[in-house]
């Protein structure tokens, strides 16, 4: 049986799932829900329970929602809303659904809450179940104002504020400053290997939820994915073959330094002609690389070399001006 057939067959379900968010916050600790992974796995059980109950749709009598709302009360003055912590507005947010306590706290002050805990599945609809109101506007352009434009989104479109918020600028932005960002990885990390796979991986990874929020949105008419498709395709590969070609130096590096533990040798080989030194590079090299392999060289990157409109080819009547 799932979680919340379970507990639409428990006794006293509202009880029972209040009774487990004891120890939510410690009591005489410093709050470090984010580091401590103990703390963080009973965060996540009371998260599961919470969005369980809230499923089931059951109503509670007065004393349950009295209990509820003397927590909620008590949660309010002590969630973390930094960026990297979202379970805590989470549940506080599920708390207030779940038991219906949508007035007890100032719509002004959910904002915050809604803002950290924007990127979970369930954010948009709690934040219609509670009934933002006009503050919905504050959240969708503090998300934008914060480089979360495609998050941002999904608010305009439950919203109906496409209008006032047009959501494919917002997406074409979106893509552009991850872009950037991930162009100065790469410099700042002179197009090491490791920079270059970073910047890889930030941008595969926003291309992935902008082509998921085109077709949630149903914006394929508006913003085409096959340049999207075409580019997280282009990334993937030159990815893969980074990935492989330093286990390939890996590999070749351990045996050369065996060899040479093994038996000390000559700095060259006498036997090796220099014919044979200008087609293999080094004395015993690996076929393909004529010294210790240069990432930026031999397989550059490709940001900023391909003339595009927009981030990705975004027909010019959407940019942005």
């Amino acid at each position: 049986m799932e979680l919340p057939g379970a507990l639409k067959s428990a006794p006293y379900p509202g009880t029972m799932v209040l009774d487990a968010m004891e120890g939510f916050y410690v009591e005489n600790c410093p709050n470090k829900g984010d580091k401590d992974m103990d703390l963080l796995g009973l965060r996540r059980v009371c998260v599961s329970l919470l969005e369980g109950l809230m499923e089931t749709g059951l109503c509670f009598s007065e004393e349950v929602r009295e209990r509820a709302k003397k927590l909620a009360l008590e949660w309010n003055g002590k969630v973390n809303l930094s960026k990297a912590n979202t379970f805590e507005p989470l549940a506080f947010l599920l708390l207030m659904v779940t038991y219906s306590l949508e007035a007890v706290v100032d719509k002004g002050e959910l904002v915050g809450h809604f803002f950290v805990a924007a990127g979970c599945r369930k954010a948009v609809m709690l934040c219609r179940s509670i009934g933002l109101g006009e503050k919905v506007y504050d959240l969708i352009q503090k998300l934008v104002d914060n480089g979360k434009q495609h998050l941002a989104v999904r608010f305009i479109f439950e919203f109906g504020l496409a209008e006032k918020f047009p959501p494919v600028p917002l997406l074409d932005n979106y893509l552009k400053e991850t872009k950037k960002l991930a162009e100065q990885v790469c410099v700042d990390g002179k197009n090491s290997y490791r920079s270059l796979n970073v910047a890889a991986e930030k941008e595969i990874g926003v291309l992935k939820s902008v082509i998921k929020v085109i077709k949630d949105c149903r914006l394929e008419a508006e913003y085409p994915q096959e340049c999207l498709q075409d580019r997280l395709e282009q990334l993937e590969m030159q990815l893969a073959d980074r990935k492989r070609t330093a286990k390939l130096t890996a590999a070749w590096s351990k045996q050369q330094q065996a060899i040479e533990s093994a038996s000390p040798t000559p700095a060259v080989n006498p036997y090796l002609s220099s014919s044979a030194t200008a087609l293999f590079g080094l004395a015993g090299a690996l076929l393909g690389f004529s010294t210790t392999p240069n990432p930026a060289a031999s397989h550059p990157y490709s940001y900023g070399q391909q003339p595009f409109n927009g981030a990705y080819g975004l027909p010019p009547q959407y940019h942005p001006q």
